[in-house]
Parts: C-alpha cells; sequence; structure tokens
C-alpha cells in the first residue's frame, strides 16, 4: 500500500501524508481528521489535502489494497 501511495504523491508532487488524507476524505467526506503536527508547514499540507481530488482509478487501487489490512486487537 505505502508503494502506492507513494507512486501517486509523485504523480502529482504532492506529499504522501496528503494523499493519505485525501483518500481518507474521499471515503468518508463528513469524518473530522485529528492528524498531529507541530510544525505550521505540516499543517499547512494536511489542510491542502481537504482540496485534492484523487481519480477514480487512484481510489480503486488504494482501496483495493486496503481491503487486505485487518483490524485488529480489543477494541475493533
Amino acid at each position: 500500500m505505502l508503494e502506492e501511495i507513494d507512486r501517486i504523491a509523485v504523480s502529482k508532487n504532492i506529499t504522501s501524508a496528503q494523499v493519505a488524507l485525501a483518500w481518507l476524505l474521499a471515503r468518508k467526506p463528513d469524518i473530522a481528521m485529528i492528524p498531529g503536527t507541530r510544525k505550521v508547514p505540516y499543517l499547512e499540507q494536511n489542510w491542502q489535502a481537504m482540496e485534492l481530488d484523487l481519480s477514480s482509478e487512484e481510489l480503486n487501487s488504494l482501496n483495493q489494497f486496503s481491503s487486505d489490512f485487518v483490524a485488529m486487537g480489543e477494541r475493533y
């Protein structure tokens, strides 16, 4: 999955974190993400992820990779 995120990030000239945040927002636009950061430039990058548009091909690719992951532990 990380390779796919990196591939999309490079193709769009954005960070991997921005791809991940944009993907989460595309899946659930009504969620409120709270990515942690202590530096303003990273906060600005995270904010910009809300404006990114991932193509349906990119979304399908990310969804396909994520479907193999299983949440583990008592709280899941």
